[in-house]
């Protein structure tokens, strides 16, 4: 779907980033702390900040690098539905690698990040490797859920808003010729 406006592309980049943050970021802290009050009361307390973050991750570092990346394997002649899964590959590819690093500091899921090193010689070795393992798990469901769920339902908005803004114009047009 190609973006109109500025503000398609930025309510596109919310529901994106909102369905997406409401979704991982609950069932990494769910999966921490477990289904507690408190652990909903601080994804209340951080999702509005969090949505803001990873909306500007994608817009201004993820999104141009995808740009750049997506004539070199897909060309004009592919199908909407081949661009579609290959900007959400290649995003959710460089998002999942980011958040993977990000998010235990800015969701404060990370206590158990810093356990012992699990036998590791050195810090970099044990960071690498747990970076590694929580990458693969995240880029996952997080491709999953963007193409199931969260993509679908961005796009959903702006056709809504789209076929509103234009029944409000065709409306008004009647109007106006009707007198």
């Amino acid at each position: 779907m190609k973006l109109e406006t500025k503000g398609e592309r930025l309510l596109m980049s919310f529901c994106m980033s909102a369905v997406m943050i409401i979704f991982m970021c609950s069932v990494n802290k769910f999966q921490v702390d477990g289904v507690s009050m408190n652990a909903i009361v601080q994804i209340l307390i951080h999702y509005p900040a969090e949505i803001l973050f990873v909306m500007l991750l994608s817009d201004y570092i993820a999104s141009p690098v995808v740009g750049k990346l997506l004539p070199l394997i897909a060309g004009e002649h592919e199908s909407k539905n081949a661009m579609i899964f290959f900007r959400t590959f290649f995003l959710t590819l460089i998002m999942s690698m980011i958040m993977t690093i990000c998010g235990p500091v800015i969701g404060k899921l990370g206590a158990d990040y810093m356990t012992p090193m699990a036998g590791y010689a050195n810090f970099f070795s044990w960071a690498f490797g747990t970076w590694i393992n929580r990458w693969r798990m995240n880029f996952t469901m997080g491709f999953l859920w963007s193409m199931i769920c969260a993509g679908p339902f961005s796009r959903w908005v702006i056709k809504t808003c789209r076929a509103r803004r234009r029944q409000g114009e065709f409306q008004r047009e009647c109007a106006g010729s009707a007198e």
